[in-house]
Protein backbone atom coordinates (compact mmCIF):
# COMPACT_ATOMS: atom_id res chain seq x y z
CA UNK A 1 0.00 0.00 0.00
CA UNK A 2 1.52 3.63 -0.82
CA UNK A 3 2.28 6.01 1.46
CA UNK A 4 -0.59 8.48 0.44
CA UNK A 5 -3.19 5.59 0.88
CA UNK A 6 -2.10 5.02 4.42
CA UNK A 7 -2.46 8.44 5.00
CA UNK A 8 -6.07 8.28 3.83
CA UNK A 9 -6.66 5.32 6.08
CA UNK A 10 -5.36 6.54 8.75
CA UNK A 11 -7.45 9.83 8.46
CA UNK A 12 -10.47 7.41 7.61
CA UNK A 13 -9.70 5.61 11.18
CA UNK A 14 -9.07 8.85 13.19
CA UNK A 15 -12.27 10.12 12.01
CA UNK A 16 -14.24 7.06 12.67
CA UNK A 17 -12.85 7.54 15.90
CA UNK A 18 -14.19 10.88 16.29
CA UNK A 19 -17.60 9.92 15.26
CA UNK A 20 -18.03 6.96 17.62
CA UNK A 21 -17.56 9.87 20.61
CA UNK A 22 -19.00 12.77 19.41
CA UNK A 23 -21.49 11.94 16.70
CA UNK A 24 -23.69 8.81 17.24
CA UNK A 25 -26.12 10.37 19.75
CA UNK A 26 -27.29 12.40 15.88
CA UNK A 27 -30.47 11.98 14.55
CA UNK A 28 -30.92 10.09 11.35
CA UNK A 29 -30.64 12.51 8.24
CA UNK A 30 -33.79 12.18 6.16
CA UNK A 31 -33.70 12.16 2.14
CA UNK A 32 -34.45 15.30 0.88
CA UNK A 33 -37.76 14.36 -1.18
CA UNK A 34 -40.25 15.02 1.22
CA UNK A 35 -40.78 11.65 2.65
CA UNK A 36 -41.79 11.37 6.46
CA UNK A 37 -44.13 10.54 9.09
CA UNK A 38 -46.21 13.46 7.56
CA UNK A 39 -45.81 12.37 4.04
CA UNK A 40 -45.29 8.72 3.92
CA UNK A 41 -45.44 8.29 0.13
CA UNK A 42 -43.57 10.25 -3.07
CA UNK A 43 -44.46 8.83 -6.29
CA UNK A 44 -41.98 10.36 -9.03
CA UNK A 45 -44.48 11.68 -11.54
CA UNK A 46 -42.51 11.17 -14.92
CA UNK A 47 -41.16 7.86 -15.02
CA UNK A 48 -39.33 7.92 -18.36
CA UNK A 49 -36.93 4.85 -19.53
CA UNK A 50 -34.48 4.38 -22.21
CA UNK A 51 -35.07 2.50 -25.32
CA UNK A 52 -34.58 -1.20 -24.97
CA UNK A 53 -34.90 -4.01 -27.35
CA UNK A 54 -38.11 -6.14 -26.74
CA UNK A 55 -38.98 -8.07 -25.20
CA UNK A 56 -37.74 -6.28 -22.54
CA UNK A 57 -38.94 -6.27 -18.51
CA UNK A 58 -37.37 -4.28 -15.45
CA UNK A 59 -35.20 -5.28 -12.34
CA UNK A 60 -35.70 -3.25 -9.29
CA UNK A 61 -33.50 -1.60 -7.23
CA UNK A 62 -34.41 -0.01 -3.16
CA UNK A 63 -32.19 2.40 -1.12
CA UNK A 64 -32.44 2.94 2.24
CA UNK A 65 -31.79 5.61 4.69
CA UNK A 66 -32.46 3.38 8.09
CA UNK A 67 -33.43 4.98 11.25
CA UNK A 68 -32.02 2.86 13.91
CA UNK A 69 -33.70 2.30 17.33
CA UNK A 70 -30.58 1.80 19.07
CA UNK A 71 -27.88 4.73 19.03
CA UNK A 72 -25.06 2.53 19.61
CA UNK A 73 -25.83 0.23 17.07
CA UNK A 74 -22.88 -0.02 14.56
CA UNK A 75 -24.50 0.43 11.21
CA UNK A 76 -24.91 4.40 12.47
CA UNK A 77 -21.49 4.18 12.49
CA UNK A 78 -21.19 3.68 8.56
CA UNK A 79 -24.24 5.42 7.84
CA UNK A 80 -22.42 8.98 9.46
CA UNK A 81 -19.31 8.20 7.29
CA UNK A 82 -21.10 7.35 4.25
CA UNK A 83 -23.44 10.65 5.46
CA UNK A 84 -20.15 12.39 6.13
CA UNK A 85 -18.05 11.43 2.87
CA UNK A 86 -21.38 11.80 0.47
CA UNK A 87 -21.26 13.94 -2.50
CA UNK A 88 -24.85 13.91 -3.71
CA UNK A 89 -26.67 16.29 -1.08
CA UNK A 90 -29.90 15.73 -2.48
CA UNK A 91 -29.38 11.85 -1.39
CA UNK A 92 -29.07 10.38 2.02
CA UNK A 93 -28.75 6.41 2.06
CA UNK A 94 -26.78 3.75 3.71
CA UNK A 95 -28.08 0.53 2.35
CA UNK A 96 -28.86 -1.07 -1.04
CA UNK A 97 -31.07 -4.41 -2.32
CA UNK A 98 -32.40 -5.58 -5.51
CA UNK A 99 -35.45 -7.70 -6.76
CA UNK A 100 -36.66 -8.94 -9.57
CA UNK A 101 -40.55 -7.96 -8.35
CA UNK A 102 -41.94 -5.31 -6.37
CA UNK A 103 -42.76 -7.64 -3.84
CA UNK A 104 -41.75 -6.71 -0.47
CA UNK A 105 -38.83 -9.57 -0.45
CA UNK A 106 -35.86 -7.88 -1.79
CA UNK A 107 -32.10 -9.31 -1.58
CA UNK A 108 -29.76 -7.37 0.77
CA UNK A 109 -26.71 -8.15 2.20
CA UNK A 110 -25.80 -7.38 5.67
CA UNK A 111 -23.41 -7.69 8.24
CA UNK A 112 -25.54 -8.83 11.03
CA UNK A 113 -28.47 -10.94 8.45
CA UNK A 114 -28.53 -14.40 9.09
CA UNK A 115 -27.56 -15.49 6.57
CA UNK A 116 -25.91 -12.10 5.19
CA UNK A 117 -27.37 -11.95 1.83
CA UNK A 118 -31.09 -12.09 2.88
CA UNK A 119 -34.75 -11.72 2.04
CA UNK A 120 -35.61 -8.02 3.39
CA UNK A 121 -39.04 -6.81 3.72
CA UNK A 122 -39.89 -2.66 5.02
CA UNK A 123 -43.44 -3.84 5.66
CA UNK A 124 -42.32 -6.45 7.95
CA UNK A 125 -38.87 -6.24 9.77
CA UNK A 126 -39.38 -9.59 12.53
CA UNK A 127 -37.78 -11.59 9.73
CA UNK A 128 -34.46 -10.39 9.31
CA UNK A 129 -32.04 -9.04 12.24
CA UNK A 130 -30.75 -6.12 10.10
CA UNK A 131 -34.18 -4.68 9.39
CA UNK A 132 -35.71 -5.13 13.05
CA UNK A 133 -33.01 -3.01 14.17
CA UNK A 134 -34.99 0.30 12.41
CA UNK A 135 -38.04 1.88 13.02
CA UNK A 136 -40.35 1.40 9.97
CA UNK A 137 -42.20 4.96 10.82
CA UNK A 138 -38.96 6.71 10.31
CA UNK A 139 -36.94 4.44 7.74
CA UNK A 140 -37.17 5.75 4.12
CA UNK A 141 -36.90 3.91 1.25
CA UNK A 142 -36.15 4.81 -2.35
CA UNK A 143 -36.90 2.54 -5.14
CA UNK A 144 -35.90 2.35 -8.63
CA UNK A 145 -35.72 0.25 -11.60
CA UNK A 146 -33.73 -0.38 -14.60
CA UNK A 147 -35.17 -1.47 -17.72
CA UNK A 148 -33.21 -4.46 -19.24
CA UNK A 149 -33.53 -7.32 -22.17
CA UNK A 150 -35.72 -10.53 -21.12
CA UNK A 151 -32.55 -12.46 -21.44
CA UNK A 152 -30.97 -9.80 -19.17
CA UNK A 153 -33.63 -10.03 -16.44
CA UNK A 154 -33.74 -13.89 -16.37
CA UNK A 155 -29.81 -13.99 -16.40
CA UNK A 156 -29.30 -11.61 -13.79
CA UNK A 157 -32.37 -13.34 -11.61
CA UNK A 158 -30.54 -16.60 -11.75
CA UNK A 159 -27.38 -15.10 -10.85
CA UNK A 160 -28.61 -13.49 -7.63
CA UNK A 161 -30.41 -16.51 -7.01
CA UNK A 162 -27.31 -19.16 -7.23
CA UNK A 163 -25.90 -16.48 -4.23
CA UNK A 164 -28.75 -16.83 -1.99
CA UNK A 165 -29.03 -21.07 -2.38
CA UNK A 166 -24.87 -21.14 -2.06
CA UNK A 167 -24.97 -18.97 1.16
CA UNK A 168 -21.51 -18.30 0.19
CA UNK A 169 -21.61 -14.68 -0.10
CA UNK A 170 -20.11 -12.87 2.40
CA UNK A 171 -20.47 -8.93 3.63
CA UNK A 172 -16.68 -7.88 3.96
CA UNK A 173 -16.65 -5.43 6.87
CA UNK A 174 -13.13 -4.61 5.85
CA UNK A 175 -14.36 -3.25 3.14
CA UNK A 176 -15.77 -0.20 5.00
CA UNK A 177 -12.23 1.22 5.80
CA UNK A 178 -11.69 1.02 2.20
CA UNK A 179 -13.88 2.72 0.95
CA UNK A 180 -13.53 5.47 3.92
CA UNK A 181 -10.44 6.11 2.47
CA UNK A 182 -11.34 6.19 -1.32
CA UNK A 183 -14.24 8.64 -0.37
CA UNK A 184 -12.38 10.81 2.11
CA UNK A 185 -10.15 11.53 -1.16
CA UNK A 186 -12.90 11.87 -3.45
CA UNK A 187 -14.96 13.85 -1.13
CA UNK A 188 -12.08 16.39 -0.02
CA UNK A 189 -9.15 16.42 -1.98
CA UNK A 190 -10.55 15.79 -5.67
CA UNK A 191 -11.43 18.23 -7.76
CA UNK A 192 -15.41 19.02 -8.27
CA UNK A 193 -14.95 17.92 -11.76
CA UNK A 194 -14.19 14.29 -11.22
CA UNK A 195 -16.16 13.89 -7.96
CA UNK A 196 -19.26 12.63 -9.53
CA UNK A 197 -20.11 8.85 -10.36
CA UNK A 198 -18.48 8.27 -13.88
CA UNK A 199 -15.97 11.50 -13.68
CA UNK A 200 -13.44 9.65 -11.00
CA UNK A 201 -10.56 9.56 -11.61
CA UNK A 202 -8.77 6.02 -9.48
CA UNK A 203 -5.60 6.25 -8.32
CA UNK A 204 -3.21 3.65 -9.26
CA UNK A 205 -4.02 1.31 -6.39
CA UNK A 206 -7.60 1.49 -7.53
CA UNK A 207 -6.64 1.10 -11.32
CA UNK A 208 -4.69 -2.30 -10.36
CA UNK A 209 -7.76 -3.44 -8.44
CA UNK A 210 -10.39 -3.00 -10.99
CA UNK A 211 -11.45 -6.63 -12.72
CA UNK A 212 -12.14 -6.67 -15.92
CA UNK A 213 -15.55 -8.66 -16.75
CA UNK A 214 -15.04 -12.08 -17.19
CA UNK A 215 -18.22 -14.12 -17.40
CA UNK A 216 -15.74 -17.11 -15.56
CA UNK A 217 -15.29 -15.13 -12.66
CA UNK A 218 -16.88 -15.23 -9.09
CA UNK A 219 -16.56 -13.72 -6.11
CA UNK A 220 -18.11 -13.77 -2.64
CA UNK A 221 -16.68 -10.56 -0.66
CA UNK A 222 -18.73 -7.51 -0.86
CA UNK A 223 -21.11 -4.64 0.57
CA UNK A 224 -24.28 -4.37 -0.11
CA UNK A 225 -23.57 -1.59 -3.14
CA UNK A 226 -20.38 -3.45 -5.01
CA UNK A 227 -22.93 -6.86 -4.84
CA UNK A 228 -25.52 -4.51 -6.63
CA UNK A 229 -22.81 -3.03 -8.88
CA UNK A 230 -21.57 -6.69 -9.86
CA UNK A 231 -24.92 -7.97 -10.39
CA UNK A 232 -25.48 -5.40 -12.96
CA UNK A 233 -21.77 -5.10 -14.73
CA UNK A 234 -21.97 -8.62 -15.10
CA UNK A 235 -25.77 -9.43 -16.44
CA UNK A 236 -26.68 -6.24 -18.23
CA UNK A 237 -24.96 -5.21 -21.49
CA UNK A 238 -25.58 -1.28 -21.43
CA UNK A 239 -23.63 -1.10 -17.75
CA UNK A 240 -20.77 -3.05 -18.31
CA UNK A 241 -20.19 -0.85 -21.43
CA UNK A 242 -20.38 1.84 -19.68
CA UNK A 243 -18.28 0.80 -16.71
CA UNK A 244 -15.75 -0.35 -19.11
CA UNK A 245 -16.12 3.32 -20.93
CA UNK A 246 -15.62 5.16 -18.09
CA UNK A 247 -13.42 2.99 -16.32
CA UNK A 248 -15.34 2.58 -13.09
CA UNK A 249 -14.27 -0.33 -10.76
CA UNK A 250 -17.53 -2.14 -9.32
CA UNK A 251 -15.62 -2.36 -5.91
CA UNK A 252 -15.67 1.32 -5.53
CA UNK A 253 -19.15 1.61 -6.45
CA UNK A 254 -20.74 3.62 -3.64
CA UNK A 255 -24.34 3.29 -2.30
CA UNK A 256 -24.78 7.13 -3.29
CA UNK A 257 -23.77 5.77 -6.95
CA UNK A 258 -26.29 3.63 -7.48
CA UNK A 259 -28.92 5.96 -8.90
CA UNK A 260 -26.20 7.64 -11.08
CA UNK A 261 -26.06 4.29 -13.16
CA UNK A 262 -27.38 5.12 -16.68
CA UNK A 263 -30.67 3.46 -17.44
CA UNK A 264 -31.88 3.52 -13.56
CA UNK A 265 -34.87 5.40 -12.70
CA UNK A 266 -36.73 6.75 -9.24
CA UNK A 267 -40.02 5.30 -9.56
CA UNK A 268 -41.18 6.09 -5.60
CA UNK A 269 -40.49 7.04 -2.06
CA UNK A 270 -41.87 5.99 1.48
CA UNK A 271 -41.66 5.61 4.72
CA UNK A 272 -40.70 1.45 5.66
CA UNK A 273 -44.14 1.07 7.14
CA UNK A 274 -45.84 2.41 3.69
CA UNK A 275 -43.88 1.11 1.15
CA UNK A 276 -47.00 -1.43 0.23
CA UNK A 277 -49.37 1.36 0.07
CA UNK A 278 -46.95 3.06 -2.00
CA UNK A 279 -46.62 0.07 -4.42
CA UNK A 280 -49.98 -0.27 -5.20
CA UNK A 281 -50.24 3.92 -5.74
CA UNK A 282 -47.40 3.32 -8.19
CA UNK A 283 -49.08 0.92 -10.31
CA UNK A 284 -52.11 2.54 -10.33
CA UNK A 285 -50.77 5.40 -12.11
CA UNK A 286 -48.12 3.07 -13.98
CA UNK A 287 -50.57 0.22 -14.04
CA UNK A 288 -47.59 -1.68 -16.83
CA UNK A 289 -45.92 -2.50 -13.54
CA UNK A 290 -48.93 -4.06 -11.87
CA UNK A 291 -47.26 -7.54 -13.19
CA UNK A 292 -44.48 -7.04 -11.54
CA UNK A 293 -46.41 -7.45 -7.94
CA UNK A 294 -47.64 -11.02 -9.08
CA UNK A 295 -44.54 -12.46 -9.78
Amino acid sequence: MSKTNKNYYYISYSISLFLITFLLSCKTLKINDGVNRETPIVLNENVEFKDVEKPYKYIFIRLYNPDYTDPFYIANLLQIGINLTNIYPQLVVSHASINFSLEDNFWGLTLTGQPQFSREACSDISDNKYMNKCDPRDSQQLTYAIKVTEEEYYNAKAFVEEYARQEEIKYKTSLNFQFAGFNIKRKFFTPKDHQLFGSINYDSSTREDRLEFDPSYTENNFVCSTFLAYVLNKNVASVNQYFNEQNINYRYVNVNDIPYIPGIVHLFSSTWDHYLDAVDLFVQKYPEFSAYLTE
